[in-house]
């Protein structure tokens, strides 16, 4: 089953950015759950301002349609993180460039496909982090949809592993109930 179109819409993310940079420099003012002052990270145009995403849609052969959203994370910029991601601007390339890479190819397999969008450049650096997190997302459920499988489905035939029947134990130790309060 191949990629037929390649749709793309902005949106707001469940959450906001937030400039440590800024908020921990002291310079920030507190104001409710906002701060007022200067950001001081690329990218940001307020210290505190709501995320965006960029959902991307693909339109297989048969009419059916994937979904995948390029979302970053809270502390964007930090730790060596991509810089907060905005869609508007990624939009339009993505809506071109990177739509034209993805129209026409072939969803039978989720791997090579997304190693392929992972190593994909553009201007000599690899796409925001944003994107490439939406496009495997979008490149993952086109393939469950066109194999008729779960998305668990296929990761575990393409990368070797199983799917659990039962609750996977967790590693951390159980916590301890105190049930007699003259004991605590």
């Amino acid at each position: 089953m191949k990629v037929k179109e390649v749709i793309c819409a902005a949106g707001r993310s469940g959450y906001m950015h937030r400039d440590l940079a800024a908020i921990k420099s002291g310079k920030a003012i507190a104001d409710g759950s906002l701060y007022k002052g200067k950001p001081m990270s690329p990218g940001f145009t307020h210290i505190i301002e709501p995320a965006t995403i960029i959902s991307v849609m693909l339109v297989l052969e048969d009419g059916q349609i994937a979904f995948g959203d390029c979302a970053d994370v809270i502390l964007a910029g930090v730790a060596g993180r991509d810089p907060a991601f905005n869609a508007r601007d990624h939009i339009d390339y993505v809506r071109g460039e990177v739509a034209a890479e993805l129209c026409g190819r072939d969803v039978a397999q989720f791997k090579p496909q997304a190693e392929d969008m992972d190593r994909y450049m553009r201007g000599g650096k690899r796409l925001h982090t944003a994107i490439r997190y939406g496009l495997s997302q979008a490149l993952l459920h086109a393939t469950a949809l066109s194999r008729k499988e779960t998305m668990a489905e296929v990761i575990a035939r393409e990368y070797g592993s199983t799917i659990a029947t039962a609750p996977i134990r967790s590693s951390r130790p159980a916590t301890r109930t105190i049930t007699d309060n003259s004991t605590a």
